[in-house]
């Protein structure tokens, strides 16, 4: 394969293929690799994670098959918690365990998504057991995503940080993503990697412009992705076809190098 021209650091490819079934050969034609974060609404019963994850390997396995590099996250979103799961008393076993399984994998890059959306109890409950989970687990060879949400983006980001005070050993390998412009001062203060999400109702090919016109220095915490699900995201191929930003360096860095440093993918790993 040649050089990738983009690391879509964060999408939904088991819903994009369900929805938006040409999505491989696009991001084969494309050059673009990705990682596939969890996330799935249609989960009745924590017992039912284990193997959504495994279904989750095994696209990515069928995607780099077909010549394009995957990798997976494999997580609760703060929106997929079952009425069984925010009904415990503390993580299920069976969750740990397969947590621990799928961290063992070379394909699989961490924990994600996780965090907070409406930020109540059973929300900042499961996201700190995940953190817990992580702790033990993920350093250092693994990575955790976190989700902020589109609502009161700045008053839940803010939570959302002060949970992570107490889990300082995980700073380090901590991405926050769907950063905008006005939160993205207070995350990279505290030292997370950046994730923008270049799509509608999210970040804006012209927010990303402001950001490094403001903060040229900052950029290298700083990774592009589309959080594509049900439809692709039309801002993040504009990004990526228009050539965008006068930069060029700073452009790949943004779109592939970024997101590579981050992951710990080496080129080994990259090649499908």
């Amino acid at each position: 394969m040649k050089p990738l021209k983009a690391m879509d650091s964060h999408c939904h490819a088991d819903i994009l293929l369900e929805r938006a079934p040409n999505f491989p050969r696009l991001y084969k034609d494309r050059k673009i690799g990705g990682i596939t974060w969890s996330y799935n609404e249609r989960i009745s019963s924590y017992k039912e994670y284990p193997s959504y994850w495994n279904r989750q390997r095994q696209l990515v396995q069928t995607l780099r098959q077909q010549g394009i590099p995957f990798f997976y996250l494999v997580g609760i979103h703060p929106r997929c918690i079952p009425k069984d799961l925010a009904q415990c008393c503390e993580m299920p076993k069976l969750l740990k365990d397969a947590l621990k399984e799928h961290m063992e994998n070379p394909l699989c890059l961490g924990i994600g998504e996780i965090g907070l959306d409406e930020s109540n109890a059973e929300e900042e409950k499961i996201f700190r057991w995940q953190l817990e989970i992580a702790e033990k687990i993920t350093i250092p060879k693994k990575r955790i995503g976190i989700h902020t949400p589109r609502n009161k983006k700045k008053e839940v980001t803010e939570k959302i940080l002060r949970h992570l005070e107490y889990f300082e050993p995980l700073h380090p390998f901590i991405l926050i993503d769907h950063v905008l412009p006005e939160t993205f001062e207070m995350v990279f203060e505290r030292g997370y990697s950046i994730g923008i999400t270049l799509q509608e109702g999210k970040a804006s090919v012209e927010d990303v412009a402001n950001l490094v016109e403001r903060y040229p220095n900052r950029m290298s915490a700083v990774m592009l992705n589309s959080d594509s699900a049900k439809v692709i995201s039309e801002p993040y191929l504009e990004f990526l076809e228009k050539g965008i930003l006068e930069d060029q360096e700073l452009r790949k860095a943004m779109l592939v190098g970024n997101c590579v440093n981050f992951f710990n993918l080496d080129e080994g790993r990259l090649k499908p």
